[in-house]
């Protein structure tokens, strides 16, 4: 009898922490909003360092990509930066990971693109990551910024 009473006790554990789990899996995803504000933060700091005068083009399209086992979404952000004529952006670029500090890492492993190209991280919860790249744009010069967040709910507004 009392074996069969641990053996109930057991399975009751089990399925409400199944439950409890399952249910709050989602609540514990931060929302669309806060994972789109991260990603955008950790790209703004980018292109804070460069010149005002450096025009920012958002090129972030499509929905977003799912994640953890098709429960929540990441954002991607596109951003192409065009510094002012004589700027030098493989420079900019490649010091990247010095110029932002403790706040951002480089992505060890990563498929290296030569000069001109870094893949970094943020080092907070935010998990942002970063491939920053210089590229020609029909004979113009730019520094492009790809940006994809961690894991989150997906947005409220499909169309977002």
């Amino acid at each position: 009898m009392i074996h069969h009473n641990v053996r109930a006790l057991a399975t009751t554990v089990v399925a409400v922490s199944a439950i409890v789990l399952t249910g709050c899996s989602m609540q514990s995803l931060p929302t669309y909003d806060e994972i789109r504000g991260e990603t955008q933060n950790a790209m703004r700091r980018i292109v804070d360092e460069l010149p005002s005068e450096s025009r920012v083009e958002d090129l972030t399209t499509g929905t977003p990509f799912t994640c953890g086992d098709g429960k929540g979404v990441f954002f991607t952000g596109h951003w192409a930066v065009y510094p002012p004529d004589g700027f030098d952006d493989v420079t900019f670029v490649d010091g990247l990971p010095e110029t932002l500090g403790a706040d951002f890492t480089r992505i060890e492993g990563a498929i290296d693109k030569g000069p001109g190209s870094v893949k970094l991280g943020t080092t907070d919860a935010s998990d942002v990551r970063l491939d920053a790249t210089v590229v020609d744009v029909v004979g113009t010069s730019a520094i492009d910024i790809l940006a994809t967040s961690r894991c989150g709910q997906g947005p409220s507004d499909p169309g977002t």
